[in-house]
């Protein structure tokens, strides 16, 4: 009886082992699979087939939903960014095509947040923070004219990386671009922005003429021409000043 007991529990304990080694096998199978996915959708993405690359990107998360931080950054990315080129922004008033553009913002941010998560991790991973964000002030700044989250974007790159000086005309462009004199005046803000990379290269005469270039604009003569000065004085034996 006792010996009967024993084989029973013996053959229910190997049958127990089995399983979660058939079930650890078909993991490990699904994440070769998975990698595989990955590398058909990168290429997908090389030859500009977007769509493919889209497929093949959601079954790299099917099969492994939590894959390495560097499949799993680039995939959230690259997914992102395919949806991003699918997307038309002449259609107006077509749910698909609008869908594509949402689906580009939420894998952007999902990558932006991941890259700040594994970074320390996976210096390479790093960029990706930056990638985003480029992508999701272009968004906001000439598909979805929305300045607040435009503006939130671009000053996020300048803390990105501040030394930078297109960061900040970049950021110029975007209050010159939503400046309106009755309800949004925002051309101060737009003058500040071209000044800072005065400070950042305090001996370049371009930083200054830049300034002056934009003050030229919009009509302060007197503005312009302190300016310009400047630009000379900075380098009083060059000539063109």
């Amino acid at each position: 009886m006792h010996t009967h007991r024993g084989k029973v529990i013996a053959v229910s304990l190997f049958a127990l082992v089995a399983l979660g080694g058939c079930a650890n096998l078909q993991q490990k199978w699904n994440m070769l699979k998975s990698r595989r996915a990955f590398k058909q959708a990168n290429l997908a993405y090389a030859n500009k087939d977007y769509q493919s690359a889209i497929d093949l990107y959601n079954t790299t998360f099917e099969l492994d939903p939590n894959p390495d931080p560097r499949v799993l950054v680039t995939t959230q990315f690259y997914r992102g960014s395919s949806s991003h080129l699918l997307y038309k922004p002449s259609k107006f008033d077509d749910p698909e095509n609008d869908a594509l553009l949402k689906a580009a913002i939420q894998d952007y941010e999902k990558a932006i947040e991941l890259s700040r998560q594994h970074s320390t991790e996976y210096e390479m991973l790093k960029p990706y923070q930056q990638y985003g964000m480029e992508q999701l002030a272009a968004i906001y700044r000439d598909n979805l004219d929305d300045f607040e989250l435009a503006e939130k974007y671009f000053k996020a790159l300048i803390e990105f990386d501040p030394k930078t000086p297109e960061r900040y005309y970049a950021l110029a462009d975007v209050y010159e671009r939503f400046h309106d004199p009755e309800e949004l005046p925002l051309l101060e803000q737009a003058i500040e922005s071209y000044k800072k990379p005065v400070d950042l290269a305090p001996s370049d005469p371009l930083a200054y003429r830049q300034v002056a270039n934009l003050l030229n604009k919009y009509g302060r003569f007197d503005e312009t021409m302190e300016w310009l000065g400047k630009a000379r004085d900075v380098q009083a034996t060059n000539p063109e000043g």
